[in-house]
């Protein structure tokens, strides 16, 4: 009977994953320009040009998933924003009404 109890239960699971919807496609960030185009940037004395894919982006040879997973391999800094850093975003004004 033990069987046929795991046998039910696997079979609902199946049932519940087959009746899920695909995730919807992830909306492309605005900031970012179309796949095909570059950005381009100068950093410490160094021309960057980055590539822009489809899903990513791709530099000295490399794909990285985001600008920010790029920014932090180009500047070791955890704490930054790849748009920030490459200029596709307006800086915030701090303190200003």
């Amino acid at each position: 009977m033990a069987k046929s109890k795991k046998a039910a239960k696997s079979a609902k699971k199946a049932t519940v994953k087959a009746e899920r919807k695909p995730k919807a496609a992830k909306e492309r960030d605005p900031r970012i320009p179309a796949p095909g185009n570059t950005i381009d940037r100068k950093y410490k004395g160094k021309d960057l040009s980055v590539k822009v894919l489809e899903a990513g982006f791709e530099f000295e040879g490399t794909q990285y998933p985001s600008l920010t997973a790029l920014a932090l391999k180009i500047t070791g800094a955890k704490a930054i924003s790849g748009p920030r850093f490459f200029n596709l975003v307006e800086p915030q004004s701090v303190g200003t009404k």
